[in-house]
């Protein structure tokens, strides 16, 4: 399982592809897993639907296994 801070350090050199004042948070960390909230201020041509898969993308490539949302969980 990829350490917390590495997962956090991929998000935001990720989303800094897409724009600036990038902040990623923790939102929640338990022994099934983390939730991290990505922000962003888009840049021109970006969309949130490429953040999310440049998102995912990182993610699959560094082999970082995705999870589920909890039922009452927060929503992205």
């Amino acid at each position: 399982q990829a350490a917390l801070l590495e997962v956090k350090e991929l998000l935001e050199k990720t989303a800094l592809g897409f724009g600036h004042s990038v902040i990623v948070e923790l939102r929640e960390v338990d022994a099934d897993g983390a939730r991290y909230k990505v922000s962003v201020v888009p840049g021109q041509a970006h969309s949130t639907s490429d953040l999310r898969l440049g998102l995912s993308l990182a993610l699959a490539r560094e082999g970082i296994a995705w999870g589920r949302p909890r039922a009452g969980g927060i929503s992205p």
